[in-house]
């Protein structure tokens, strides 16, 4: 998406004139009606082979599904997207996984249930336990907390299985206390959240794994030498090396420096970039260490707004050259969107900020780098784009159509995060029906005119991006730039809120 696509859509900003007055005009309504969500989104992913495979993944090491990839269809016109049978499947596991984690209104994988799977599942997204360890919420986050246990190798089965099985949660969770209290990290009168902190936040976890390392090498722990490699892969593919991922076989591999494994790759890779002291002769524990020792001192040294500062102003110096501008927006073109949905900004930030604070001087290898930054900048910025629109436009231009044949009242309308999920008033209702709708009702639009003002704060950095663009080629690289930094600020904190309003 270009700036002149951005500047053509329908900004609905005419709806808002008059207002107040539209509003008062709503006559007292009635029923309410519930339109089920359209299946555009389903059969939009459907289409993407990607995403299809990386969301199924995730069901089933959840527990969600039963196989751990989507049945084929032999023959030349094979294909996972057209299987009905795969998606009845897919679909019941996301509404189990809805119903678990007490997420109602969010139709199909909708910003609620997208943000939820990314807390519980991946390593990067930060996961606000408080909001979890709540009635309603521990069915999901127990899936969670065994499948994190199982990728640490704090729990194991049989056939060592990277899935939920509802077992071995409860002594699995004990273990991770005791390994705790053996290393001084938490009293023992401790509390659930402080226990699970430490299993979610590696900005805590590495630290404390590096400053107790011999102690830990000497302890009686089975799963030492799995958790220590475990959180090594881990921290390496957060800082953006290749071959490694979360729960990955190849993680398991002995670890040696100039090896040919994946691992072994990436710790040589960092060593030999970052300058560690590490000797030709090396043990496998001692690399680690070396290794851990850095990851260690980066969580403690450098925030994620640090890293995010370098990367957006990196991005603006960058598009100040009009030909820069070009090979940098040709690159984005060429990153696919999986780039970003699946590893998170946090991978992204470290991998472009340890590029960056290399002093990358060679052209392409910037561009490179830059190009994978601004594709998971811009999950926010667009999100936050259309989501505007559509409040705008969508949602007040119902209160001046008749939504069903024969009615002579106007009607309102309330949406969820995405937009995707309808209740209108019709012109007949229960008193108990009426009050339940306009309590909720008179939530939400208490948010319109913090939505209004925003919108307002919106349309003025897309009138600037625009003026620049008709001088120099700064295109998509700017306006992705202003937009993060945008939805970053104190005007832009309170919009999940107001979307959220129940």
């Amino acid at each position: 998406m270009e700036i002149s696509e951005l500047a053509d859509m329908p900004t609905g900003f005419d709806q808002l004139v008059g207002f107040e007055t539209i509003l008062g005009k709503v006559e007292r309504p009635g029923k309410i009606i519930s339109v089920p969500t359209s299946q555009t989104n389903f059969r939009a992913l459907r289409q993407d082979k990607q995403l299809y495979q990386h969301v199924w993944k995730r069901f089933y090491q959840l527990g969600y599904l039963s196989t751990a990839k989507p049945s084929r269809i032999r023959g030349p016109r094979s294909s996972i997207q057209r299987r009905p049978n795969n998606q009845k499947k897919l679909k019941l596991a996301l509404s189990q996984f809805q119903s678990d984690a007490n997420i109602s209104n969010d139709g199909w994988l909708g910003l609620q249930t997208w943000e939820a799977l990314q807390q519980l599942y991946t390593f990067d997204e930060p996961t606000h336990l408080a909001h979890w360890l709540i009635e309603g919420r521990r069915p999901a986050l127990n899936k969670s907390i065994e499948l994190r246990l199982r990728v640490l190798g704090i729990v194991k089965d049989r056939n060592n299985t990277l899935r939920v099985h509802k077992v071995n949660r409860a002594s699995g969770l004990q273990t991770w206390k005791t390994f705790l209290r053996y290393l001084d990290a938490v009293p023992e009168s401790v509390d659930e959240l402080e226990i699970l902190t430490y299993l979610y936040d590696f900005d805590k976890l590495t630290p404390l794994l590096y400053a107790n390392y011999d102690k830990i090498l000497h302890s009686d722990f089975e799963f030492r030498h799995d958790l220590l490699k475990g959180v090594l892969a881990i921290e390496l593919w957060l800082h953006g090396f290749e071959g490694l991922a979360p729960g990955l076989s190849a993680n398991k591999n002995p670890i040696s420096y100039k090896g040919d494994n994946p691992l072994s790759k990436a710790a040589t890779l960092l060593c030999f970039s970052e300058n560690l002291p590490v000797e030709p002769i090396v043990s496998a524990q001692d690399l680690i260490k070396i290794c851990l020792k850095y990851f260690a001192e980066f969580e403690i040294g450098e925030s994620d707004a640090t890293q995010s500062e370098l990367v957006v102003e990196a991005i603006r110096d960058l598009s100040k050259n009009e030909e820069n501008a070009r090979a940098l927006s040709k690159k984005i073109n060429e990153k696919t969107w999986g780039a970003w949905l699946f590893d998170g900004i946090k991978r992204a930030f470290r991998w472009a900020y340890r590029q960056l604070k290399k002093g990358v001087e060679w052209f392409a290898e910037k561009i490179e780098s830059l190009a994978i930054a601004i594709k998971k900048l811009s999950l926010p910025v667009i999100s936050f784009y259309h989501r505007t629109v559509k409040v705008l436009n969508d949602g007040l231009f119902v209160f001046t159509h008749k939504l069903f044949k024969g009615s002579t009242t106007e009607y309102a309308i309330y949406r969820d995060l995405d937009f995707d999920f309808k209740v209108f008033i019709a012109d007949s209702a229960e008193p108990a029906q009426l009050q339940k709708f306009l309590d909720s009702f008179n939530a939400i639009w208490k948010q319109v005119y913090k939505t209004m003002a925003i919108a307002l704060i919106l349309l003025q950095i897309i009138k600037e991006a625009i003026t620049l663009a008709s001088t120099s080629a700064i295109g998509l690289p700017f306006i992705i730039a202003r937009f993060y930094k945008f939805t970053r600020s104190a005007e832009y904190s309170f919009i999940k809120d107001a979307f959220a309003a129940k």
